[in-house]
């Protein structure tokens, strides 16, 4: 009869405690995979606000730097001079103010390596200063929306 009531007794015991910590076990499990899938979101949130918030502030900065460069005394005085001639006679390689004013581009473009290309345009989108000094006086930027 002992071992009877032994039985009786440890199987229902064993069984509730497998049964809690089984139940117990699978809502751990659950509740930590929704926490840990929650703060996979927040960071990726954070991160990627951060990284926007950089490209952002670099875009602000180039913007500046490119806002600069047409303050340089060499570029204002060409933008004016291409404004009262045109450009083919304003982008000949012998006029000083049009050679300082490439020289100016390609220190730029080798300080600003993120800049392969700087044009300057007129009001008729003609190209009157380039990096690439063939490309002045061409209008093949005129269909973009600048």
């Amino acid at each position: 009869m002992r071992w009877t009531l032994k039985r009786q007794l440890l199987v229902p015991i064993l069984l509730a405690i497998c049964i809690g910590m089984g139940a117990s076990t699978a809502y751990t499990y659950r509740a930590s995979a929704a926490a840990l899938r929650e703060q996979t979101r927040q960071q990726l949130s954070v991160t990627s606000a951060g990284l926007s918030q950089k490209i952002n502030n670099w875009i602000s900065g180039m913007q500046t730097n490119m806002a600069g460069i047409l303050l340089h005394p060499e570029i204002r005085l060409h933008i004016e001079k291409a404004a009262t001639v045109p450009p083919s006679a304003a982008n000949t390689s012998p006029d000083p103010t049009f050679t300082a004013v490439q020289g100016i581009l390609a220190a730029f473009t080798a300080h600003y390596p993120e800049f392969s290309n700087i044009g300057i345009l007129d009001t008729k989108r003609v190209i009157i200063a380039h990096t690439d000094p063939k490309s002045v006086g061409s209008d093949k930027l005129k269909e973009r929306d600048y």
